[in-house]
């Protein structure tokens, strides 16, 4: 069953870039930059899976003192209590409440440094990285810092991330020699444990695809948004097993793509598919 709902904030349409789903059902967009004006989120939404299809009005913008009109995003995530954490682009970390009321800010560790991703893996504990190979493991909710460790990316790496129960990190990555991105899944130390790398069964013969968004269950299942080059209407949605398999391909034909993300069982996904939210159930 597929519904499509397209956000608004105050009567205005916000597109869909970056998602995070809360464990209550709260969902928390980042606006798609073509729609930006001074009104830039990241937006909480209520429950996604009782709000029907249609227009549907987000129910907080998650502001802060320092970012009281918002700010620029580089990162979502989730806790397993449903708070909301934010990597600004001026680099410190924003937690909100369930109900998108501001809680507390935390330096990132170096003030001038610019992280790339944020993650929160089963420990609770909030990780964040950079192209150049830092990984910098912190203390939920005060932001202590705990270490930091090298964690060497592969080459071309991309922002998407996500850690899974097993801690290990999955992002996407495209190789020197390839038009196409693939996925691949390091442990903390950086070190590889396998790749995924999307097909489709389209002739789409010399068209790149683009993994633009991971996620994982409570299962480790892997779920990802596939962008098919810049060509509108030939997004794909795969699933896989825990060891990176090939299961299905739960959707086709999304218009174009950013993110994705799934409820712990696995019996939701809500895709960010530019000007919209395309919600899959059971």
């Amino acid at each position: 069953m597929k519904r499509e709902i397209y956000p608004e904030y105050h009567g205005k349409e916000i597109g869909a870039w970056k998602l995070a789903l809360c464990p209550n059902g709260n969902l928390i967009i980042d606006d798609n930059p073509s729609f930006r004006d001074s009104q830039s989120g990241p937006f909480l939404f209520g429950h996604i899976g009782h709000t029907p299809a249609g227009k549907a009005a987000c129910k907080a913008k998650l502001s802060s003192p320092k970012n009281e009109k918002g700010c620029k995003v580089r990162g979502l995530c989730v806790t397993s209590q449903s708070h909301t954490m934010v990597l600004s682009n001026e680099g410190h970390v924003e937690v909100f409440d369930t109900k998108g009321e501001f809680l507390v800010n935390f330096p990132s560790g170096d003030q001038a440094h610019k992280w790339d991703f944020i993650m929160v893996d089963k420990h609770r504990y909030i990780l964040l990285g950079d192209h150049k190979g830092v990984l910098s493991m912190h203390t939920y909710p005060d932001g202590r810092l705990m270490k930091q460790v090298g964690c060497k990316f592969t080459k071309g790496a991309g922002s998407s991330r996500v850690v899974n129960s097993k801690n290990q990190i999955l992002h996407h990555f495209r190789p020197e020699e390839s038009l196409s991105t693939k996925v691949e899944a390091l442990d903390y130390s950086g070190r590889h444990v396998f790749n995924i790398t999307p097909t489709i069964d389209e002739d789409v013969k010399g068209v790149a695809l683009h993994p633009c968004g991971i996620c994982c269950d409570s299962h480790d299942n892997i779920y990802i948004a596939i962008r098919v080059g810049l060509q509108s209407f030939t997004g794909h949605l795969h699933m896989y097993s825990p060891k990176g398999v090939f299961q299905q391909c739960i959707a086709n034909g999304l218009y174009y793509p950013w993110d994705v993300c799934v409820s712990n069982d696995g019996s939701m996904l809500v895709v960010a598919n530019n000007i919209s939210l395309l919600v899959y159930g059971k």
